[in-house]
């Protein structure tokens, strides 16, 4: 029963990128092979509760999006019964916790876990970058951005932009020991670099290009080897960064940014979402208020900005335990960095921060908690070993 339950898990990590992706052709289907494996997941662990649901190592983390999921609902509620709109129930943000406390305890339970989570994102970058190229499931939207399976262009772009990310730490850092056959990974590199030019997203090549900085920045290197690493991966990257501007719509989407500081609407959307926050800053309007507010003057209500969008709808009340959040996972992340021996899971988190600084449903994103849960994973040997010398430290004190 466990070793199914790990293979649905493998299986729904895979399809997050393509999540929207359904054989049927329609991205809002019930049989959307996303939903079925994290559904199946999130019932096969009721198989063992106490060890699939513990909360011991994970209670500063899971607290605070528990509540700002309950303060969000019930400001909707709220706001909905005040003006007599119709209430919706966001039952994907919760599905967003529940997902990222099953993968959290996971992770900790299963320490080659965090090898095959990174693995299985390497394979589905690769993978959607074979369905660009051969123009697989490809689809146009707006300025003929490429989006594949019915999935957001800003999405593919950004999950292309992280396997890019993986391949260079396997090269480089090699924590497998691989020898010379991990160079064989740089032959993906050019397909990875079509699909992200072919998304036509600014924010991918901005995302890679900071993220690229980070990493080399705080490589865990001598100086003598990291000085030269640097000074290659900004060459790389600025070869990479020419080829992919070779792209006409990216080209003209970068030049428009760069020259204008266009942003495809989400100043506006931003604007607009403070001023909702201003209306009611400390409880917030929920999301059927911000909807509300919104219909009038946007054909959707989301900001595009998902620390506004908590404001917004959940007012301080709610933004508060987001950034205690968000500083609760960097903390264990640093605690963690010995685990990883690598700054890779630190980048992972800017990437997170930028994602939902720029991005529609960030806040319902699987993708973007299940990284989370990634990103502050904490084996439970570790955390055992770090109780008892503290305990050992006191007792001789």
């Amino acid at each position: 029963m466990e070793k199914i339950r790990l293979n649905c898990l493998y299986l729904y990590l895979f399809s997050l990128s393509i999540e929207n992706w359904s054989p049927w052709g329609d991205k809002t289907s019930l049989f959307r092979p996303a939903l079925i494996f994290g559904i199946l997941y999130v019932i096969l662990s009721f198989s063992n509760t106490r060890l699939n649901f513990r909360i011991e190592n994970l209670k500063h983390l899971l607290k605070p999006t528990f509540f700002i999921w309950f303060w969000i609902s019930l400001s909707s509620i709220i706001y909905s019964s005040i003006n007599n709109v119709n209430y919706h129930f966001n039952y994907t943000f919760l599905s967003c916790i529940i997902s990222f406390w099953l993968l959290s305890n996971d992770l900790n339970r299963y320490p080659k876990l965090k090898d095959h989570f990174l693995y299985i994102i390497l394979i589905n970058g690769v993978f959607i970058s074979f369905l660009s190229f051969f123009q697989i499931g490809v689809d146009f939207g707006h300025m003929e951005r490429q989006s594949l399976l019915g999935n957001n262009a800003n999405i593919i772009g950004l999950s292309s932009s992280i396997s890019l990310l993986i391949i260079v730490y396997l090269i480089i850092e090699n924590p497998k020991q691989f020898k010379k056959i991990r160079y064989l990974l740089i032959l993906f590199i050019p397909f990875l670099l079509q699909t992200i030019a072919k998304t036509g997203s600014k924010g991918a090549l901005i995302t890679l290009s900071l993220s690229f900085f980070i990493y080399f920045l705080t490589l865990n290197k001598p100086l003598k080897q990291k000085v030269p690493l640097f000074i290659l991966g900004i060459i790389g990257f600025l070869y990479g960064a020419i080829y992919m501007l070779q792209n006409e719509v990216l080209a003209e989407r970068w030049s428009k940014f760069v020259e204008t500081g266009d942003t495809t609407g989400r100043a506006e959307r931003w604007q607009f979402a403070f001023e909702v926050f201003l209306y009611r800053p400390i409880v917030g309007v929920g999301e059927n208020g911000l909807a509300h507010l919104a219909s009038s003057v946007f054909g959707g209500y989301d900001p595009h900005n998902v620390y506004l969008y908590v404001l917004a709808t959940g007012g301080l009340i709610a933004g508060f335990p987001l950034f205690l959040f968000l500083y609760r996972v960097f903390k264990r992340a640093l605690k963690n960095k010995p685990i990883w021996k690598s700054s890779l899971h630190l980048v992972l988190f800017f990437i997170m921060l930028i994602f939902w600084f720029k991005a529609g449903g960030g806040l319902n994103s699987k993708m973007a908690w299940a990284y989370f849960a990634l990103i502050s994973y904490q084996p439970l040997t570790y955390s055992k070993k770090k109780k008892h010398v503290i305990s050992n430290t006191r007792n001789k004190n």
